[in-house]
């Protein structure tokens, strides 16, 4: 899936999210899964961290990237998700979720994106769900010096 995006240029980042600085993240800068849906799916507390095992009954949203490390975790946690719309992109994720139909499952920095006050965003409680970035290039093509400074940034 990935070396179709390297087709005319050189290098692509793929991400499980954006990178951004964000205090959220906490030490490390370490981005985490978060769920996202109205107020009525979650435990009417005020935790902003959500176990993933409340998540079990919840109609669940999710990109296709996430779709086989969440599945897994909750497996792992002795559950299959019940997941009702699978898609290939974030923004459609937190729509379904604005909508009321279940809670979107995203990395913390794809979520911030959101902008509907009335959906509330709790971190899953999982340390089995992380979001990664990677760093892509095609061997054979020939990197600038800047492109090559940059790859060496991530050695």
């Amino acid at each position: 899936e990935i070396m179709p995006s390297l087709v005319g240029s050189e290098m692509c980042i793929e991400t499980g999210s954006r990178p951004i600085r964000d205090t959220a993240l906490g030490e490390g800068g370490q981005d985490y899964f978060t769920a996202i849906g109205k107020s009525n799916f979650f435990p009417a507390d005020d935790a902003q961290v959500v176990a993933l095992t409340s998540l079990q009954d919840t109609p669940i949203i999710i990109h296709r990237r996430y779709y086989d490390l969440f599945t897994n975790a909750c497996r792992r946690q002795g559950f299959i998700p019940n997941i009702i719309c699978q898609n290939d992109n974030i923004a459609s994720s937190l729509s379904w979720a604005a909508s009321g139909i279940g809670v979107a499952i995203a990395p913390y920095t794809s979520a911030i994106q959101n902008s509907d006050p009335t959906l509330v965003m709790k971190r899953i409680d999982s340390p089995e769900i992380v979001s990664k970035a990677h760093l892509i290039w095609n061997r054979s093509a020939t990197l600038t010096p800047e492109q090559k400074a940059f790859v060496h940034l991530f050695d």
